[in-house]
């Protein structure tokens, strides 16, 4: 009885052990995730400066995108440091997003009806939901793996749900080699009907074909300088 007894100890403090090695997040995600501390979680919050808003924001450009499996998509866009989540329903139609700071790049992805952020600089991952509110905030760890989510899943410029497809794209002509971020989202239904959901491409050819010829007009005024100044030094460039 006392062997039996001592046994079932054994088995008991086993168990407990195990679970306290397993750790479970709320956040679900493609990613390796490592909790970070309680100081560093509550100066997250209060860098990224996270909140709702419910007017449509368009003219920025696109960074990323993610789509649930009820057609519902994320889109990602940019202006400077300030960041935008807009959600729009399987039709298109604009419901809500999320305006937040971020110096650096980031992406995004669906978890149920939660978003999950990514910043690219700090290495987190940061669960909202539909309201706003912060879920969980956890660190992505530096592995061959992650780096390949990153690249692979993140920040893939397609995405396909059942027989439809969505891409983010430009369409600039030869200048898109000069582009760093999209224009356009389009969505491919299974008859092949293609729709533009969000489009601000003529907003950044201007842009783009303005910032092309300021550098064209740069490098003859390097290249002047650079002779000139080399003639002042006694060499001819």
């Amino acid at each position: 009885m006392k062997m039996m007894k001592n046994v079932f100890m054994t088995l008991m403090v086993l168990l407990l052990l195990s679970c306290n090695c397993l750790t479970t997040y709320a956040i679900n995600s493609g990613f390796d995730l490592e909790p970070v501390s309680n100081e560093r979680e509550l100066q997250i919050q209060n860098n990224i400066n996270i909140c709702v808003f419910e007017q449509e924001v368009s003219g920025n450009t696109i960074e990323c995108f993610d789509v649930n499996d009820d057609g519902m998509i994320a889109l990602g866009t940019n202006k400077s440091s300030q960041k935008f989540i807009s959600i729009y329903n399987s039709q298109g139609v604009f419901q809500y997003g999320y305006q937040f700071d971020c110096s650096g790049s980031f992406g995004i992805e669906w978890d149920a009806n939660d978003i999950i952020i990514y910043f690219v600089r700090s290495d987190i991952a940061c669960s909202v939901n539909p309201v706003g509110e912060i879920q969980e905030i956890l660190d992505i760890k530096n592995t061959s793996n992650n780096n390949s989510y990153w690249n692979n899943n993140v920040f893939s410029t397609t995405r396909t749900v059942g027989n439809v497809k969505y891409r983010i794209q430009n369409d600039f002509g030869i200048l898109n080699i000069f582009s760093t971020s999209y224009s356009q989202l389009v969505i491919q239904d299974s008859n092949g009907q293609m729709k533009t959901i969000y489009d601000v491409n003529s907003q950044q050819l201007f842009k783009l074909v303005f910032e092309v010829v300021c550098i064209l007009l740069f490098i003859p005024i390097l290249l002047f300088s650079l002779r000139k100044h080399g003639v002042r030094q006694g060499t001819v460039l």
